[in-house]
């Protein structure tokens, strides 16, 4: 098993990227061409106690007109105590959007989970919907999603196919121009199996330190109402560390 020493390559160069990066004012999700946000926390300690964590996740964003928005998501939480792997959680996603008007779009995503520690070997996802933009005034910005989607997994061994209902608000309350405060939550409703309802909430915090550095801090919380045998059905992490907007 790889210790927290296999964990200092990855680390590093992920800093000397953001030493490398220019330091330039934030850029509005909004604007046209290529928008970058990586993020990434690091703890480690030794002595009496061998403890090492690692957070690391990004969103590259692409608009090439005002009719349409590309993204891709990534986010790995990691952790290590003395010889035992404690956390290994990957989450990636991607998404099109294309607008209908200012306020409403139609939009088609596909996800993949991994986290063993919640008995999820592997799990995929796709769907789409209607995304409303409830409020866009600079202050504040409130969009809801509504969609369907599919869902296939492997918990515990078994294998599973079912569809999905999707509801997902998600509010931003921009403090200052460049620190904000998010907070979204997504509803996956299995129409196979009423009751099995799956919620995912994301909490964030941006306070800048330059013009494209930022400390974030984040709360993540998954609840899955039917989780696998042996398993909890609530999953909390909190995240910290530094954000980088290109």
């Amino acid at each position: 098993m790889r210790g927290p020493r296999s964990l200092r390559p990855v680390v590093l160069a992920v800093i000397l990227g953001l030493g490398a990066a220019p330091l330039r004012a934030q850029i509005s999700p909004d604007s046209l061409g290529w928008h970058f946000v990586g993020n990434l926390g690091y703890v480690q300690t030794s002595g009496n106690t061998q403890l090492s964590t690692v957070n690391i996740a990004d969103r590259l964003t692409f608009r090439p007109s005002q009719q349409w928005t590309f993204a891709q998501t990534a986010a790995w939480v990691y952790g290590y105590n003395d010889s035992t792997e404690t956390a290994n959680q990957l989450l990636a996603g991607l998404r099109a959007d294309r607008n209908l008007g200012p306020r409403f779009s139609v939009y088609a995503l596909a996800g993949y989970e991994r986290n063993p520690f919640a008995g999820i070997e592997r799990r995929f996802d796709e769907g789409f919907g209607l995304s409303w933009k409830a409020v866009t005034v600079p202050k504040h910005r409130l969009s809801l999603d509504l969609g369907i989607g599919n869902n296939q997994q492997v918990t515990g061994g078994v294998s599973t196919s079912f569809f999905v209902a999707r509801v997902a608000p998600r509010y931003r309350f921009n403090i200052t121009d460049k620190a904000y405060f998010e907070e979204s939550l997504e509803f996956l409703e299995n129409l196979d199996d009423t009751g099995d309802l799956r919620t995912a909430s994301n909490t964030v915090l941006v306070a800048p330190l330059t013009g494209s550095i930022a400390l974030r801090f984040g709360y993540q919380m998954r609840y899955d109402a039917e989780p696998v045998p042996g398993f909890k059905k609530l999953d909390t992490t909190f995240t910290s560390g530094v954000q980088l907007s290109l």
